[in-house]
């Protein structure tokens, strides 16, 4: 390997070579050849320093262009059909969104004849509907009176069941006694007749019991069913009831968006409408445009090659060149994280406080000031990186020898910059006097400067 001077004996002969061939022949470059300096003029190229692939952290501000957007904006349309009665508001008209209990301030009043006469049929319904609901209540109270007396009535069948049962047993028991005596001469036939007859007479009204407590079964049971109907004529009122209610609830909503009111605090931006017009909901041009000023968004898009270099909680500063104002500094309130699909840029935001009198205006051009950071990165300074060819080319020292290598460059400050290519296989040499000859102003072109 050659020594650090034998090296720069090399890279002196390489860069005078260079010259000589530029200066000589013009390096087949068309248009009359001047004439040849002196060898005397040709200066000998300065020795380069040699320098090394380092890491560092580069910082850089790059400044954007934006605009001031409003920290909300709503499009407010008419919801229900109607006619325009009042306008209350004009462009530029500051005003107060919902607080508390208190609405919005009026924008412009809607005229809709139809909805109050459906609003009062829906009332009405609801007002059917309460009285179906208590019909319904007494019908089930009917019916769970008479369920309980046809229980009663069925209780009652049983007793008496019971009761001519047993004299009916007692009549059998009563014949058969007789019967044994009228056999033994005891009694005679006409007692035994009348004994039978009173038998005949008990199992009969024991029929007729049995037939009274099936009757009460079948009452029981149809009393128990109309209850049970009565039970769910009441539920049905009470469903209609509330789809009654529901119904004017809705209507009576859609009767409050005859107003058209504020959302927020802000100002009146555009006002699309006049009274008279009649409007169709969803099929009519905005009413109007509501912007909250205060605060108000600074806008800006970093191009994707920066997008990953904006540090958390950067600062920025914000500056008004078309309206007067001093320059604003503030930290990046969002960004949009997601790049834009067509501009290939990411949305930097921050909030800026706009206090009345507002001087702040929505829509203003801005000039951004955004600061970067290439955090741990392999450098270089600056003077060791040249462009050639489109192509961004450094110059190493390896085995006493001078080679062109192409490198891939990333971001850059005011003295290093970045190397994204792999080790260069040598110490880069600081070029910075020594290619003084490639100045474009001395009418020369860059050269091919590798050296065997």
């Amino acid at each position: 390997m050659l020594g650090n001077e034998a090296m720069n004996r090399t890279l002196a002969r390489v860069l005078t070579g260079s010259v000589f061939c530029l200066v000589a022949s013009g390096c087949g470059m068309g248009g009359p050849k001047e004439a040849a300096p002196s060898a005397t003029a040709v200066a000998m190229p300065a020795k380069p320093r040699r320098v090394e692939l380092s890491t560092a952290t580069l910082l850089k501000t790059v400044e954007e262009p934006g605009r001031v957007s409003p920290r909300e904006e709503s499009v407010l349309q008419a919801r229900i059909p109607g006619q325009v009665s009042e306008v209350l508001v004009d462009i530029g008209s500051f005003v107060k969104g919902p607080s508390g209990k208190e609405p919005g301030s009026l924008l412009a009043r809607l005229d809709a004849p139809e909805l109050v006469a459906e609003h009062l049929q829906r009332q009405s319904e609801v007002r059917l509907a309460a009285a179906e609901l208590d019909q319904s209540r007494k019908a089930l109270a009917s019916a769970r009176a008479a369920q309980a007396a046809v229980a009663a009535m069925a209780k009652e069948a049983t007793t008496v069941l019971k009761r001519t049962e047993s004299n009916m047993e007692r009549w059998r028991a009563e014949n058969k006694r007789i019967a044994s005596l009228v056999r033994d001469r005891v009694v005679d036939q006409q007692t035994s007749d009348e004994i039978a007859n009173q038998m005949r007479a008990a199992e009969a009204h024991h029929e007729e019991a049995l037939a009274k407590v099936e009757t009460a079964i079948r009452a029981r049971d149809r009393a128990d069913a109309e209850s049970a109907l009565a039970e769910g004529a009441l539920g049905a009122a009470a469903a209609r009831l509330d789809v009654s209610k529901a119904a004017e609830v809705r209507v009576a909503t859609l009767m409050e968006f005859r107003a058209i009111r504020a959302p927020f605090d802000g100002v009146v931006t555009k006002r699309v409408c006049d009274p008279g017009e009649v409007l169709e909901a969803g099929h009519s041009s905005p009413l109007f445009t509501v912007a909250r000023i205060d605060p108000v968004r600074a806008v800006a898009y970093l191009p994707e090659t920066l997008s990953g270099r904006l540090p958390e909680g950067a600062r920025v500063t914000v500056r008004f060149p078309g309206m007067g104002l001093a320059e604003i500094m503030a930290p990046v309130s969002r960004t949009g994280w997601a790049l834009d699909d067509a501009s290939r840029t990411l949305r930097v935001e921050a909030d800026i406080a706009n206090p009345s009198p507002h001087p702040v205006r929505a829509g203003a051009y801005i000039r951004m000031s955004l600061p970067l950071a290439w955090k741990d990165v392999r450098v270089l300074p600056k003077s060791a990186v040249i462009r050639q060819q489109d192509q961004s080319v450094a110059f190493i020292a390896r085995e006493g020898k001078v080679r062109r290598v192409i490198v891939e460059t990333g971001g850059a400050d005011d003295k290093l910059v970045e190397i994204r290519s792999a080790n260069l296989g040598g110490e880069a040499l600081d070029l910075s006097k020594a290619i003084s000859f490639l100045d474009p102003a001395a009418g020369r072109t860059e050269g091919d400067l590798i050296s065997e």
